[in-house]
């Protein structure tokens, strides 16, 4: 798959994130129709696929192929953390410890932040990068500590998206279909 076999076969809308179909692909599949359906991952994630000569594809991927030209050198990553939200703001090539970061805080994390550890009394910030783990300091407040945790993601090139903001998905439902 390539993009131009792809924009032969799908037309893609980046402010929606949604694919149509071009022509029709099987009596089921008609010229205009949403592309594909949602899968939902092992972790509870929803994800768009589209089927495309016998064979399945994640929407962000063909999104990314799509609006690039290029596959994603490494994985995409939803800024939002919504599986299906695929307009390509939303989208963004990072390597697999990066789209880590983007992870929902884990459920037995007793400060509410990644990189943050409650040390007796003190904090301290600790970051991985290239697959080394950091101690960045420890700290006397969680303020200090997650000061010193963001200004190594700043350094670092980390980009944690773990403040959610609201999205209108539909905002742009009102465009022209193809």
């Amino acid at each position: 798959m390539n993009q131009i076999e792809l924009k032969e076969k799908l037309f893609y809308n980046p402010a929606t994130g949604d694919f149509f179909w071009k022509e029709g692909q099987h009596n089921h599949v008609k010229k205009g129709q949403l592309a594909g359906y949602i899968r939902t991952s092992h972790t509870g994630t929803p994800y768009r696929i589209i089927k495309i000569n016998n064979q399945n594809y994640r929407a962000h991927k063909l999104a990314w192929l799509y609006m690039t030209g290029d596959w994603p050198k490494h994985e995409i990553d939803h800024k939002n953390r919504i599986g299906d939200d695929n307009r390509i703001k939303n989208l963004r090539d990072v390597t697999a410890s990066q789209n880590a970061l983007n992870r929902k805080v884990k459920s037995n994390n007793t400060t509410g932040f990644s990189g943050i550890e409650k040390r007796g009394k003190k904090w301290r910030a600790i970051i991985t990068t290239n697959k080394k783990r950091k101690y960045l300091g420890t700290f006397d407040t969680k303020d200090e500590a997650q000061r010193a945790r963001k200004k190594a993601e700043i350094k670092y090139e980390i980009y944690n998206f773990q403040i959610i903001q609201s999205s209108n998905r539909n905002s742009c439902a009102h465009q022209e279909k193809p």
